[in-house]
């Protein structure tokens, strides 16, 4: 995953440099003179290639055989038609009939348009699920939790009129949400009436996701006082911040699946969160480790919260907090909004 951008770029490379050599006219393309070459390397390549997508429809049907779907089925079935094209192009190319160069390109569309065709027929959460093994649906991972919660939101909406309730959950949402995914490059995981609960480094690719966490916290603490200056009478919110492992698992079954962060990190978050004082941000004591000692951070001593025997390490984020440099790559925070 950290290696994401990269890879990216060196398929976008390999597409220019062929563009590049095929304009040229640079050897061995030199000596082509026709749509569809021959030779033995041809013929080799296309037949190692054909083995390869047979092999493979082989052992997705076998992985899957008690329970196929129309989905693997169709992945099944494209792997075999990409082999026959293959095998076609090796087998025919020009040497035989003008057409039947365009016959192997209908087949691979044929084949990527079934499963294009088997991924639509798909709940969105659950396309090419079939297709995970149960090893990859349940991953162990260090993250940071991020759990907010709008403090005094049950008196607020008690004498509310359910429209004003909505504007002003919609006014902090419409916030929170691009500040955590696309600023800070976490996932927003879901909104639970006045709470939201966001994660970083799910995947993997955010080493430094405790700052971001952290960061993420401040701003939305900037951004929902902002927002009360125009109205004073709406809630103010608390935040807690902990870092830890955590495995993500699927959750749920067909009609409903979500890959949940579960653990007694995700735990702690949510007592730290509760802890909080409105305004504020509370930050657990594997955070405050991953961010050094030049955070912003004073100790809340024995701190106790619920369902813990034990007073939890805890340290109160002094606002405002300097905001994460931006990094080069997938989930890189943006520009701040002013």
């Amino acid at each position: 995953m950290r290696a994401r951008p990269w890879l990216r770029a060196a398929v976008v490379g390999a597409l220019v440099l062929w563009g590049i050599w095929s304009l040229g006219n640079w050897p061995p393309i030199d000596v082509i003179t026709g749509e569809g070459p021959s030779g033995d390397a041809l013929e080799i390549a296309a037949g190692t290639a054909a083995l390869a997508y047979v092999c493979a429809a082989a052992r997705l049907w076998w992985v899957h055989r008690e329970r196929l779907g129309f989905l693997v089925v169709s992945v099944v079935v494209c792997y075999v038609l990409l082999a026959e094209a293959l095998l076609g192009v090796a087998a025919a190319g020009e040497r035989k009939f003008h057409p039947s160069w365009w016959v192997w390109h209908a087949i691979i569309v044929a084949g990527f348009l079934l499963v294009f065709a088997a991924a639509r027929r798909e709940w969105r959460e659950e396309r090419f699920r079939p297709l995970y093994l149960p090893a990859t649906r349940e991953q162990r991972q260090e993250v940071s939790v991020l759990v907010g919660d709008l403090a005094g939101y049950t008196t607020f909406a008690e004498d509310r009129d359910p429209a004003e309730v909505a504007a002003m959950l919609r006014a902090y949402y419409e916030v929170a949400t691009p500040l955590v995914s696309r600023r800070f490059g976490g996932e927003v995981e879901k909104f639970t009436g006045d709470g939201i609960f966001a994660t970083f480094n799910r995947r993997g690719d955010q080493p430094d996701h405790a700052r971001r966490a952290v960061g993420a916290a401040a701003a939305l603490q900037d951004e929902v006082a902002a927002i009360r200056r125009d109205h004073d009478d709406w809630p103010e919110l608390r935040v807690g911040v902990n870092s830890g492992p955590v495995v993500v698992s699927e959750m749920g079954g067909r009609g409903y699946v979500v890959y949940a962060a579960v653990g007694d990190t995700v735990n702690v978050a949510a007592r730290l969160q509760a802890a909080a004082p409105v305004g504020g941000v509370l930050v657990g004591e594997r955070t405050r480790a991953l961010l050094g000692d030049d955070a912003a951070l004073a100790p809340t001593p024995e701190l106790r919260v619920k369902g813990k025997a034990e007073p939890v390490e805890a340290y109160l984020l002094t606002l405002p907090v300097p905001r994460p440099a931006p990094r080069s790559g997938a989930g890189a925070p943006t520009r701040r909004r002013r």
